[in-house]
C-alpha cells in the first residue's frame, strides 16, 4: 500500500526494525503470546464463572459445579491481547517554531515511526492530535490499513490554536476503556504544574505513560546575539529583547523546567525523553528504547 505521508521514511526505520516496543509494567493490554490481559473472552486460562445463557457453548459448562449446585454456568478465561497505544500529538502553535524543521514536523515523523512499528507487530496504534481542543480523534486499530488512516491525518494537519494539554489528557482519561500504552509528544510549553497533574492522572489509572518532550536546539541554547522581537506563536504578543541581557536567565529557566518535569515524571514512573529537533528522529527513538532496554 502506499501511504499518504512524507513523515514515513522507511529507510529510516530499518535502524528500528529490531525494537519491540514493550510494556514495562502491568497493563490491561499486552504484546500478543507474551503477555495476559484481565480482558475476558474464551482462550487458554480459567478466570471465573458467569451465568449459562441459551445459545453458549456446552462444552464452557462446568458440569462440576453443576453437580454440586444444580445450576449452570459457564466458565470465564483470560484472553490474550495486543497492546493498545495512543499516540497523542501537540498541534498547537508552539509547534511550528524551528529549522530546519518545525518541532510539528519533527514530531509527526516520530509519531508516523511509533505507529508504523506498533501495527507492523501487531499492535493497535490511534492518534490523537489536539492544541486548545481534539483536532483529531482516531481509535487504536491493528489492521495495517489503519496505518494509511493515521499518515493520511498526521499529512493533513498543522499547528493551529494555543495550546491546553492538561485539559485536553484530563478530558482523554475517561475515554480511554482499558489501560494501555500512552504516548505524548509535545514541546510541553504550557503550565508545567498542571501539565505533570494531567499526565499523572493518567498513569494513576495503570496506563504505561511515555512523554517524548520536542524542543528546538535555538530553545536550548538560547541562539541569539542581536537585538530581538520575540513574537508569541500562539498569542501573538511581541516582546524586544537584548539577549546578552536575559540569556542567562532563559537558560536557567529552560533547564529548570526540564528538570522538573524529568523529576516528576519518573517518580511516578513515567517515562520522559527530552530530544532536541537537531537529532535524527529514528537515532532519538533507538536511543530511548535501547535504554530501556526494549530491544528484542
Amino acid at each position: 500500500m502506499r501511504y499518504p505521508s512524507q513523515y514515513l521514511q522507511i529507510g529510516a526505520l530499518q535502524d528500528l526494525k529490531s525494537i519491540e516496543i514493550k510494556a514495562r509494567l502491568i497493563v490491561e493490554g499486552f504484546l500478543s503470546g507474551l503477555h495476559k490481559s484481565p480482558y475476558k473472552g474464551f482462550s487458554v486460562e480459567f478466570s471465573e464463572h458467569r451465568p449459562y445463557f441459551p445459545g453458549d457453548a456446552l462444552k464452557n459448562v462446568d458440569w462440576k459445579v453443576f453437580a454440586r449446585s444444580e445450576r449452570l454456568f459457564v466458565k470465564k478465561f483470560e484472553e490474550e491481547t495486543n497492546l493498545k497505544a495512543y499516540l497523542i500529538l501537540d498541534a498547537s502553535n508552539s509547534m511550528e517554531f524551528g529549522s530546519p524543521l518545525t518541532k510539528f514536523q519533527y514530531s509527526c515523523y516520530l509519531t508516523a515511526s511509533l505507529a508504523y512499528l506498533l501495527i507492523l507487530q501487531k499492535d493497535a496504534a490511534g492518534l490523537t492530535m489536539f492544541s486548545d481542543k481534539i483536532k483529531v480523534s482516531i481509535p487504536p486499530r491493528a489492521k495495517k490499513n489503519h496505518l494509511y488512516h493515521i499518515l493520511s491525518a498526521l499529512s493533513h494537519q498543522s499547528p493551529e490554536g494555543e495550546t491546553n494539554i492538561s485539559r485536553i489528557l484530563l478530558n482523554i482519561a475517561p475515554s480511554l476503556k482499558r489501560r494501555g500504552l500512552i504516548i505524548i509528544v509535545s514541546d510541553l510549553l504550557d503550565n508545567q504544574s498542571e501539565v505533570i497533574r494531567a499526565v499523572k492522572a493518567l498513569r494513576a489509572k495503570k496506563n504505561e505513560v511515555i512523554v517524548f518532550h520536542i524542543l528546538d536546539r535555538r530553545e536550548i541554547d538560547f541562539m541569539f546575539s542581536r537585538p530581538t522581537v520575540f513574537i508569541d506563536l500562539e498569542t501573538k504578543k511581541k516582546l524586544a529583547v537584548e539577549p546578552s541581557v536575559i540569556k542567562r536567565y532563559y537558560m536557567k529557566a529552560i533547564t529548570e523546567l526540564i528538570e522538573i518535569y524529568r523529576k516528576n515524571f519518573l517518580e511516578s514512573n513515567i517515562d520522559y525523553i527530552n530530544v532536541i529537533t537537531d537529532e535524527p528522529f529514528n537515532k532519538a527513538l533507538y536511543r530511548y528504547f535501547s535504554r530501556r532496554k526494549m530491544l528484542k
